[in-house]
């Protein structure tokens, strides 16, 4: 363990919305915020909490290049999709678990990348190497496992 350091490794817990203006936070109670209309400087803006996964701890967030208010959430059980992020209401947005065939339990990174048009979600799991979603935005689409 590093010093100084917890002995709970995570991924980002950080994303910026492609709709600009929108930071979006991961926490350790589950919970995925957005913090939107604040200056240059940083100050004043309004945090909002877009989604609860009660029990569960977020590991690592990734905002979906293309489509607006879409982020890709991580938490130690499952990977899940959430919708409207950019506009949601406290607790309002839309959560979908991304439980596909092959989809990965323990996640620790995610990274959504633009590929020709399309999106892809790659995640890097705990125990079950790296996997893929190429249909990322179908929930029951299969994930590929690219290394053990």
């Amino acid at each position: 363990m590093c010093q100084g350091r917890s002995a709970t490794v995570v991924g980002s817990l950080l994303a910026w919305g492609p709709e600009g203006g929108n930071l979006y936070m991961g926490d350790a109670a589950g919970s995925v915020w957005r913090w939107s209309g604040f200056g240059a400087s940083g100050a004043d803006g309004a945090l909002t909490q877009v989604a609860a996964m009660a029990g569960e701890q977020v590991t690592s967030i990734a905002a979906d290049p293309l489509v607006p208010g879409r982020l890709y959430v991580a938490t130690r059980a499952r990977c899940a999709q959430l919708d409207g992020a950019d506009i949601a209401t406290t607790g309002a947005a839309s959560l979908a678990s991304l439980a596909g065939p092959q989809a990965p339990g323990r996640t620790e990174e995610l990274a959504a990348v633009d590929e020709g048009g399309a999106v892809s979600l790659y995640a890097a799991c705990w125990t079950q190497g790296i996997r893929r979603l190429a249909a990322a935005g179908d929930a029951l689409a299969p994930w590929s496992v690219l290394t053990p």
